[in-house]
């Protein structure tokens, strides 16, 4: 009888050889004994996979217990607030009629230029309900903007025009509607001086009821002759 060694796989971490264990019986040939040694490297392979997966699984229990936070230099949990995300578009629902109070400038400027006269301004409006070609601008909105503009220090064709996007007195007036600082620019100077009368009516009322700081409505005055552009 003769004693056999076989090649059992050692479970010491870190040290990846067999054990020996003798036990009776033939001799084990050469053929035997690669075969043993590369199963003892695969079962050997095996196991180290399975301790790293069990090291990844308790790094990720520990992570999710914590409730992903960071934690600070003294060993405090780092603070978590509510994200902003400025890199979004949303849809919401405007009431323009109350984008502007009951009292506001606006709503005045708009009822005292409804009561004026435009007539020689329609005359050159070719365009009719009921027949073909674009429509054009209300120069009643038109004088109601540049007043308004007056009122607010504006007198730039340009600023108004982007006022309009987002200031809520120019909004309410258009209805939301954007007005090209060219249209605006062109109203202005036609009849110039006439508009000029009127203006300066409608902006005299304003600041009797105080709806207008009456150095605004001065600086206008002294800006009248200027460029609109």
């Amino acid at each position: 009888m003769t004693a056999r060694i076989s090649l059992i796989p050692g479970k010491a971490r870190g040290h990846r050889g067999c054990e020996k264990k003798i036990f009776a019986g033939p001799e084990l040939d050469g053929q035997e004994q690669k075969i043993s040694s590369r199963s003892c490297a695969r079962r050997s392979s095996v196991e180290e996979r399975l301790e790293l997966l069990g090291e990844a699984l308790e790094t990720f229990r520990v992570e999710a217990a914590s409730g992903g936070m960071e934690n600070t230099s003294d060993g405090e949990r780092k603070k978590r607030f509510k994200s902003i995300n400025r890199n979004q578009l949303m849809i919401r629902p405007v009431n323009v009629e109350k984008l502007v109070e009951e009292d506001h400038p606006a709503r005045a400027i708009w009822a005292m230029v409804c009561e004026l006269d435009w007539t020689g301004f329609e005359e050159e409006v070719k365009v009719v309900e009921g027949g073909q070609g674009r429509s054009g601008h209300d120069p009643r909105l038109l004088a109601a903007l540049w007043i308004y503009a007056y009122s607010q220090g504006i007198n730039s064709a340009r600023e108004l025009s982007r006022m309009c996007s987002y200031e809520p007195g120019c909004q309410w007036l258009t209805g939301l509607e954007e007005v090209n600082h060219h249209t605006l620019s062109d109203f202005r100077t036609r009849d110039k001086e006439g508009q000029d009368e009127l203006f300066k009516q409608v902006l005299g009322v304003l600041s009797a009821e105080g709806l207008t700081d009456l150095k605004r409505v001065s600086r206008w005055n002294k800006n009248s002759s200027a460029s609109f552009q």
